[in-house]
This record gives C-alpha cells, sequence and structure tokens, in this order.
C-alpha cells in the first residue's frame, strides 16, 4: 500500500502550501513506517523496506509473463527497471538520470509505444500459423 501526492494540477500559487502539508505528512509518515520518496512533480509515501522493484517482482512471479513492459518516469522506478530482465522493456518516461535501456519523450510517447505493441499483437494473432 503506497500513497502518492503529485502537484501537477495544483497553481503555482498553491505549491508551497501543498509542500508545506506534504512534509508535515512525511514526519508523521516515517513514525507510522512509511517513508517518502520524491520524484518528478510527486512525492510518494511507500512502506519502508519496499520499493517498486519488489512489488514487480512479485508481480512476475505470481502471473509469468512472457514480456514485462514497465514505464516510469521518476526515481522511484527505478529499483523495477533493475529486476526486468533480457527479454523484458524498462521504459524511462521523460528527462533524467535512468539505468533503464529505454526512453521515450512523454506519455504521448507512452500511448504511441502501447498501441503499436496493441496493433503487432492482434497483425500476429490474425495471421495464420504454419
Amino acid at each position: 500500500m503506497t500513497l502518492a501526492i503529485h502537484d501537477r494540477d495544483v497553481v503555482p500559487a498553491r505549491r508551497a502550501a501543498l509542500a508545506r502539508i506534504v512534509r508535515r505528512l512525511g514526519a508523521e509518515a516515517r513514525r507510522l513506517g512509511f517513508r517518502p520518496i520524491e520524484g518528478s512533480r510527486v512525492v510518494e509515501f511507500v512502506p519502508a523496506g519496499f520499493d517498486k522493484g519488489i512489488a514487480l517482482r512479485g508481480l512476475i512471479r505470481a502471473f509469468r509473463p512472457e514480456t514485462t513492459l514497465y514505464f516510469g518516469d521518476s526515481s522511484s522506478d527505478e529499483p523495477a527497471f533493475r529486476v526486468l530482465g533480457p527479454h523484458d522493456f524498462p521504459v524511462r518516461v521523460g528527462p533524467g538520470p535512468t539505468g533503464a535501456p529505454f526512453r521515450v519523450g512523454g506519455p504521448e510517447d507512452v500511448a504511441r509505444v502501447l498501441s503499436a505493441v496493441v496493433r503487432i499483437r492482434l497483425e500476429a494473432a490474425s495471421t495464420p500459423r504454419r
């Protein structure tokens, strides 16, 4: 269980007030066993000892996908990028340092990639096998 607080839709004049509230929440979150992780216009509160890599590893173990596509836009996504293997696609969305071997510019590019994957899968499914 995590909580993410984004400031993307907060008007610039109110961002400082939100930052003060988030700092106060951070102190309480630590007391309750969560740690705040700052990302791109977001603060995520994650249970201590957990990260997105641990969560993704559990999902992969449970569902055993052939290939995993993982898109992430903040430093909190780096642990997930690291658990993926050579047949997977870890993709950093936007700027910033990353260990992901693939990168797209923004959400519109994510949509284009996913649309292409769906199109390819549909074409493969409709092609008769020999």
